[in-house]
């Protein structure tokens, strides 16, 4: 039987995939959920494909549980799709347990939604790429192919073979969309796909380390560049030489081979150290770099990691808490820009998105508190001076 549709105040009918993307945006799954609201997994799947009813105590229990506002369940599908066109998402390991890989994908589509929405009022930088079709062999890379992509998309980009002063805001203004995703049940690397032809980087756990968020912005440019023609089956398989090639492609990216090799006057830790600022990248990856570019033997290089371990510079370096993060602020200069224009308020955001104000400032890299703060500056009563006595 199908269902009667569910309305709100507004009138709106209950979109029943919303159910489903909450739960697994969520990391639960049927089971977990119906455990958490006192109803049987079965009831679950058919809410979520809209063919029983759904009681109005039960969705709320449902948002609460879930962590949602009650007006996302209500929320319309962008031009009525229940599924984006996207390529396959690159994950730095295949051991991710499937219900998080699920939740990550289920949160870059609600980065998309919030794209989208921004994009109705502000033009965001066109992508600016070479095309990758006539551009990426098929097959397997060699590094010395990987070394001329990377020096090409730098020609590209016009940004010669100097270290990349802010790689964050390069990648923005070539059209690339930045995010953050964080799960409280784990820890989650970085990751990347294509999303209806826009290319979308999501930072993980390393996201206070300038150095490693750079290197991740970096590997994960190399993925959504070299490897955008595969498919699911595909990555799994070559997990492994994918993810080396992302890094090939990082390191070449970041430290061409030549301006690079210029600086490097000795194979010691205080060299690396002294040139880590003018790079910003880890002395671990200069190191790897060096290896790379045949600039040290085998043994200097095992050498040199050996003095990581024992300087325990393995997890951090110095000067990682010197080198600035770069956070990427171009949603936070879109929301800017309708608020102080007053082409909307924070409630006509807040309820067009469709998310909880916290997930919204994590999920863009907003201020904490940035919706509360905004209310509170515009509602605050303004004084004005009539006459001053001396």
């Amino acid at each position: 039987m199908k269902t009667k549709d569910f309305v709100n105040k507004n009138n709106k009918p209950i979109i029943p995939v919303r159910i489903r993307e909450a739960r697994i945006a969520r990391g639960l799954s049927l089971s977990d959920l119906a455990d958490e609201i006192g109803v049987t997994k079965q009831a679950i799947s058919k809410y979520e494909l809209g063919v029983i009813n759904i009681k109005s105590s039960v969705l709320l229990k449902i948002a609460d549980v879930l962590d949602f506002p009650i007006n996302f369940f209500f929320k319309p599908k962008e031009n009525g799709e229940e599924n984006y066109s996207k390529s396959v998402v690159f994950f730095r390991s295949v051991r991710v347990p499937k219900k998080i890989t699920n939740a990550v994908e289920q949160k870059m589509e609600f980065i998309h939604e919030i794209v989208s929405f921004l994009s109705k009022y502000i033009n965001f930088p066109c992508l600016d790429i070479f095309d990758i079709e006539t551009n990426i062999p098929k097959g397997d890379l060699d590094n010395e192919k990987i070394e001329e992509i990377a020096l090409r998309l730098r020609e590209h980009w016009g940004i010669g073979t100097k270290p990349i002063k802010n790689l964050s805001n390069l990648l923005l203004k070539k059209g690339f969309i930045i995010s953050r995703i964080e799960l409280n049940t784990t820890k989650v690397d970085a990751h990347s796909c294509w999303i209806k032809g826009t290319p979308y980087i999501i930072l993980g756990s390393d996201k206070d380390c300038a150095v490693r968020t750079r290197f991740s912005l970096a590997h994960e440019l190399g993925h959504l560049i070299l490897h955008s023609h595969l498919d699911d089956d595909e990555v799994k398989k070559n997990h492994e030489l994918i993810e080396n090639e992302a890094n090939r492609f990082a390191g070449a990216f970041l430290m061409p081979a030549e301006s690079f090799a210029n600086d490097i006057y000795s194979a010691s830790l205080d060299n690396f150290l002294l040139i880590k600022e003018k790079w910003k990248v880890s002395i671990a990856s200069m190191i790897k770099r060096c290896y790379e570019l045949d600039l040290i033997t085998e043994d200097q290089y095992r050498n040199l990691n050996k003095h990581l371990a024992i300087k325990r510079w393995k997890k951090k370096e110095p000067l990682d808490d010197v080198i600035e993060f770069e956070k990427p602020n171009i949603f936070k200069e879109a929301f800017d820009l309708l608020l102080e224009n007053n082409i909307l308020n924070v409630d006509d955001i807040l309820n067009e998105i469709a998310l909880k104000p916290d997930e919204i400032e994590k999920l863009c890299f907003l201020p904490e508190n940035y919706f509360k703060n905004y209310i509170n500056k515009t509602t605050k009563p303004k004084l004005k001076l009539i006459k001053y006595h001396k």
